[in-house]
């Protein structure tokens, strides 16, 4: 955003330049969030867009199939089917954050809320999508306008070794973040640099997207 802010600030000719140069790379940002309480809460359920610049060169979606139980308890599983639609003009390449939170009784204490140990994905797609080891999911294809990618995940249980209360909430927020397909944007808009990279997870993500650039 300050970035944004000083390039407003510039004269008129070298600001067109720059915002032209930092458009090229634009991100979206897609926020889906499900708050389910656990044992005999009601649950709910929202969605918000959150658009950066050039919005009418960028249009995504993040969909989703949420079914919110009655209630929730230890070993419970909830649907929570997301994916991301590129309903815009151009290609695009796609990664998504999850974060889940398990708040307190008294709503103000996070309690560890991790996947791989008070949660668990369910059918979770290791064929479209990689783990990058840096919090964030990415999808393994170019997602041509009018395409949807494949599911991340279609359901969240709960270990059993989670102790519900009547008042306790689990929260499961998704990001979804794409950027335009030109060399090399998505290294310079996830990463912070154009270099490659040529280990490790995101290595594997690197090498199957720099053969989809352009």
């Amino acid at each position: 955003m300050n970035r944004i802010v000083q390039i407003l600030r510039r004269p008129r000719v070298k600001r067109r330049a720059a915002i032209a140069a930092i458009a090229a790379a634009v991100l979206l940002a897609l926020v889906s969030v499900t708050a389910s309480t656990l044992a005999w809460m009601a649950s709910s359920d929202s969605k918000t867009n959150e658009v950066s610049i050039m919005q009418y060169v960028f249009s995504r979606q993040l969909m989703e199939v949420f079914a919110p139980p009655a209630a929730l308890a230890g070993g419970d599983t909830v649907t929570k089917t997301n994916w991301v639609k590129n309903d815009g003009d151009i290609p695009s390449f796609v990664r998504v954050k999850v974060f889940p939170v398990l708040t307190a009784p008294d709503g103000a204490t996070h309690l560890e809320a991790q996947f791989g140990k008070q949660l668990h994905y369910v059918n979770l797609n290791t064929a479209n999508w990689k783990d990058g080891g840096d919090g964030c999911f990415y999808y393994m294809g170019r997602l041509a306008p009018g395409a949807s990618t494949q599911p991340l995940f279609e359901q969240v249980r709960l270990d059993q070794s989670i102790v519900t209360d009547t008042s306790a909430v689990l929260t499961v927020t998704l990001i979804a973040e794409t950027v335009e397909t030109g060399p090399w944007h998505y290294r310079e808009a996830w990463w912070g640099s154009g270099a490659e990279i040529n280990s490790g997870p995101l290595g594997e993500v690197d090498q199957a997207l720099r053969g989809l650039a352009g």
